[in-house]
């Protein structure tokens, strides 16, 4: 919050802040900055959006909420590590009027550490228009959550996405690719936020779940597929890619069973190329798969404790 309320800026900022139903004082707190700063808009929500499936809570929350002329978002446990991070990036939205959305690389912490550890989103020290097919191929991690910034009419579109398809597992790899499109978004190399690994409840945390990791395949395929229409055909076989890439990362794993694999392929087979239907073949519908990676797995494991006993 105080890296919010740190901004310098020569224009006003709102600061709208979703509380899903927390239990653990958060709104208390929340009460109490919104006395100190007529800037500080919280949402606090009597009943909890999460638990009923929904994840894209800034674009149905906060986006319709939003007066000014861009959207800056952080989430969860990150912040921004600059006190000039929204001055500089408005004016290079304003400098670029072509794209929609920009972004900038984020230092990496170990959840409860104020170590950097490594950076996301480095994409060079130049800044330059990134093409919607990098975004796309780049996946929900292509741009940190906390370095993102829109412009208010394409947040608005997202909006309107998400109240239709509002059940999407995920919600920066399609507020990502919606603003990218069509001309790409803006890369400024500039390190000014801070980004938490594997916080509680995290999405990098929950993939280690084989039945969440399922649930959330089952919903990210018909949410791309019914984004695709929005997009040019070229885009659209990026899409395609991206879908594939999905199905053979989630048969690759060998905590998933093989029913739930079966289920996925049946009906997105038609994503796969013919490299992956061959792998999909050959080794993934083989009902030892799993028992020999796993077997596999545990003699490595075992290797690896040895050597460093």
């Amino acid at each position: 919050m105080n890296s919010f309320l740190n901004q310098i800026t020569s224009f006003d900022m709102e600061i709208l802040i979703h509380d899903d139903a927390s239990t653990d004082g958060t709104a208390a707190i929340l009460e109490s900055y919104e006395k100190r700063s007529k800037h500080i808009l919280p949402l606090i929500q009597k009943n909890n959006k999460f638990s009923t499936g929904i994840r894209a809570i800034n674009p149905l929350y906060n986006f319709p909420r939003a007066r000014g002329k861009y959207i800056a978002l952080c989430e969860g446990d990150d912040y921004w590590g600059d006190v000039h991070k929204i001055q500089r990036q408005v004016a290079e939205m304003e400098a670029h009027p072509e794209v929609s959305i920009s972004f900038h690389p984020a230092r990496v912490h170990a959840f409860h550490s104020d170590q950097a550890t490594d950076y996301v989103g480095w994409y060079g020290m130049k800044k330059k228009i990134v093409h919607c097919k990098d975004v796309i191929l780049g996946g929900g991690g292509f741009m940190p959550t906390s370095t993102m910034m829109l412009r208010q009419d394409r947040a608005q579109e997202i909006t309107k996405f998400f109240q239709v398809n509002n059940q999407a597992p995920v919600g920066d790899f399609f507020i990502q690719i919606i603003a990218a499109n069509p001309n790409g978004a803006l890369y400024i190399p500039d390190i000014t936020s801070d980004y938490s690994m594997n916080s509680a409840g995290s999405w990098t945390s929950s993939m280690r779940n084989p039945k969440l990791r399922y649930e959330w395949a089952k919903k990210i395929m018909p949410t791309i597929e019914t984004v695709k229409e929005k997009f040019s055909d070229e885009n659209q076989h990026y899409l395609n890619k991206i879908m594939g890439k999905e199905l053979i990362r989630f048969g690759w794993s060998c905590e998933v069973s093989l029913e739930w694999k079966k289920d996925l392929i049946r009906k997105y087979r038609v994503r796969l190329n013919l490299w992956q239907k061959l792998l999909w073949i050959l080794i993934f519908r083989n009902k030892y798969y799993n028992k020999l990676r796993k077997c596999i797995k545990s003699v490595m494991l075992t290797i690896w404790k040895r050597k460093w006993r």
